[in-house]
């Protein structure tokens, strides 16, 4: 047996038992949602808390605001992470009817984004400032923690030839 032959070998797992999962490689779909709504609250938890102290008189007022922004879109984060899942599991192999539902679920969240905003806004009073900031930096945590791998930046090297 060769080198290569005998790395390849060594480098396999044990067979798996009958009636036994394979162990699962990465972190889960599920795991990977939870952090994020964890750290969208733990934000919009300091944004809340920024607007708490250095806001002038209504300073409780605009962190209960920021709290109903993040809070609005850790909802949905959550929705979306529910359409994803339930969309890879119905149409796993049908890429372009993926595809398709993926961009014609994204007007019913934009509509329930405007009507909550509105919501906040008209009937609870909230203030519109901290809200779509809260919205803003929670939604922006979400887009950064799925933005799909990232590329190895590549080297140039300049100057001599050795």
């Amino acid at each position: 047996m060769s080198l290569p032959e005998k790395d390849l070998l060594s480098k396999q797992d044990p067979p798996l038992e009958p009636g036994s999962k394979p162990p699962l490689e990465g972190v889960s779909l599920r795991d990977k949602i939870q952090a994020t709504l964890v750290r969208q609250i733990i934000i919009v938890g300091l944004i809340a808390a920024v607007y708490f102290v250095w806001q002038g008189d209504d300073h409780a007022r605009a962190a209960v605001s920021a709290v109903y922004g993040g809070l609005t879109a850790c909802m949905m984060s959550l929705l979306l992470a529910l359409e994803v899942t339930w969309l890879n599991r119905r149409l796993r192999h049908k890429q372009r009817l993926y595809h398709v539902f993926m961009f014609l679920s994204f007007a019913p969240r934009l509509v329930i984004v405007i009507a909550a905003f509105w919501l906040g806004v008209s009937i609870l009073n909230v203030m519109p400032a901290p809200m779509i900031i809260a919205f803003s930096a929670s939604y922006i945590a979400f887009l950064l923690d799925f933005r799909g791998p990232r590329k190895p930046a590549s080297r140039k090297i300049s100057g001599s030839s050795h």
